[in-house]
């Protein structure tokens, strides 16, 4: 069954457990929340995206099952927000870093480029030299006729331009000299200039052969990000659903090409943080929905469908205040810096992140619970590809956590209990949206979209704690504002379940929101709904 990405069908998300972040990422996200109010999940994810960019180039992590190599430290991610949502804002604030370090290292390399031009052109004119000294000696040998001095004679006539070491075996015209020439040329080759190779990191809506081709010549780090990836979806930069997963693993790629030189792709790190509209990936699972589920590729993403904070995100006149954003980006900057000294050394090898004893224990007690959830028949059991690969996400987030912290040693119990809570949310979020919707009755999904929009309005109007009845006939869900019947047997469901309750104001019937389910404060800020107007007549 093709999943319903419809923010007006899909039921409501669980609240994002937003202070379960490192206390420096939850102070940040409160900042950009108080300046942009965009989703508390686009918030994280971007700054998970942009935290996995700048880490994933200088560390591994050993996923404590016993049997897995390390592994990369990067993320995937999709966030599924209609236009308007503050994606493309959150998309300038968070990657900033990333932007400016590109352009800094285009003007460093411009300098460069003339020191390589410059060593090129020394090279191939030794080079030459010697390959024109083997010709000679091989035409000069082949001539059996003459004599070792005629030969001798004859080279110094050839007016061959001949280094200090090959002028002084000149008389040596024997097999010696030619192989003595050879072994000269070999070791001139593997002393051929290297390319400075160009900073590329990121990509927007690239071919998967240029994001191979730029990782193998290029920069070995980067990401496939978009704050509008529609054009990744429709276009060609999902095409290779393989190659995506394999940079996801790290593993080794072999590129074969016709047309150009084949190369080996090994050791890569690549983010994938895509931000697109639900409109548009569904169009894309009509598409190749089955074949994405089926090779794993969302199973290996942490994906999200956040309510657009549109229509709530009013402004004063104060100013937004920055304080955590400029640390942020200074440790983005550091870490990419760091990186690029890192494998600019021929020496260099990953460090591998361990977790500690008790930190271990967490992490398997948590991937026996989910795997207990996936046998036919229980909770996670329609989404067993997702659930395969928890574990392993887990263990990233958690070193994510940890390296981008700066913290030393074991990856603590705590952070692996930090992580676990927003992978959590990511494994429930992934089952809201690709769960297998069962058929229900008609009052339990009338029941379902009505606690819906009740959740959007409140989120619209923040404070208030009670709401006319009344206003569902004028305002809510198409289906209950004529049918009574309908809209009754709804509002019963709600009730039966603790999520609402009726209470009389005069001959005025309101309902009154449980905080448990519904974003509203315990005590009420605003005047409650009932003595104001309603949402269509507010200015």
């Amino acid at each position: 069954m093709k999943p319903e990405i419809d923010l007006q069908t899909l039921p409501p998300s669980q609240p994002f457990p937003v202070d379960a972040l490192p206390p420096h990422l939850f102070e940040l996200a409160l900042e950009v929340q108080r300046n942009t109010k965009a989703p508390w999940e686009l918030i994280v994810s971007s700054l998970i995206g942009a935290m996995s960019q700048a880490c994933q180039g200088s560390a591994n992590v050993l996923v404590p099952n016993g049997i897995s190599a390390p592994s990369p430290i990067l993320i995937y991610q999709t966030i599924l927000i209609a236009s308007g949502g503050g994606k493309t804002t959150l998309d300038k604030l968070v990657g900033k870093p990333f932007g400016e370090f590109e352009v800094k290292q285009s003007e460093y390399l411009k300098i460069e480029r003339v020191k390589y031009k410059s060593a090129m052109i020394a090279w191939n004119i030794k080079k030459k030299a010697i390959e024109k000294a083997i010709g000679q000696a091989e035409r000069i040998a082949a001539s059996t006729e003459e004599s070792d001095d005629q030969i001798i004679e004859n080279i110094v006539e050839s007016d061959i331009s001949l280094n200090d070491e090959i002028e002084e075996s000149v008389e040596k015209i024997t097999g010696d000299y030619f192989d003595e020439l050879k072994e000269q040329l070999t070791q001139h080759l593997s002393q051929e200039p290297k390319r400075p190779r160009n900073v590329k990191l990121m990509f927007n809506n690239a071919s998967p052969a240029s994001i191979l081709r730029s990782l193998h010549m290029n920069w070995p780090s980067a990401s496939l990000s978009s704050d509008e990836a529609g054009g990744i979806f429709n276009g060609q930069g999902l095409a290779d659903l393989a190659m995506i997963n394999k940079l996801w693993e790290g593993g080794t790629i072999h590129v074969e090409r016709v047309e150009s030189e084949s190369f080996i792709l090994r050791d890569a790190r690549f983010t994938l943080a895509l931000m697109v509209q639900p409109k548009v990936f569904r169009k894309y699972l009509e598409r190749r929905g089955d074949e994405a589920r089926a090779i794993g590729l969302f199973a290996r993403c942490l994906i999200c469908c956040p309510i657009s904070s549109l229509g709530t995100r009013y402004i004063g006149h104060v100013p937004p205040v920055w304080q955590h954003l400029p640390k942020f980006h200074s440790r983005v900057t550091e870490l990419l810096e760091n990186n690029h000294l890192e494998l600019s050394d021929p020496e260099f090898k990953r460090p591998t992140l361990e977790f500690s004893p008790d930190a271990k224990q967490l992490w398997i007690d948590a991937f026996n619970e989910v795997e207990s959830f996936l046998y036919p028949g229980q909770y996670f059991a329609d989404i067993s590809d997702y659930g395969a690969k928890f574990g392993e996400n887990l263990a990233r987030l958690a070193a994510l956590f940890h390296y981008f912290s700066g913290d030393q040693g074991e990856i603590s119990y705590e952070t692996t209990n930090r992580a676990l809570a927003i992978c959590r949310w990511f494994m429930n979020e992934f089952k809201r949206i690709f769960g297998m919707k069962p058929e229900l009755p008609i009052e339990i999904s009338d029941a379902n979209e009505l606690e819906t929009w009740l959740a959007k309005l409140c989120r619209r109007y923040p404070g208030w704690t009670e709401i006319r009845k009344n206003v569902i006939a004028q305002l809510g869900p198409n289906q209950l504002r004529t049918g009574k019947i309908r809209r009754e047997a709804a509002l019963y469901i709600l009730a039966c379940n603790n999520k609402l309750r009726f209470e009389l104001r005069g001959k005025t019937t309101v309902l009154v929101l449980n905080p448990a389910f519904f974003p509203v404060p315990a005590i009420a800020i605003f005047p409650p709904f009932y003595q104001s107007q309603s949402p269509g007549q507010m200015h």
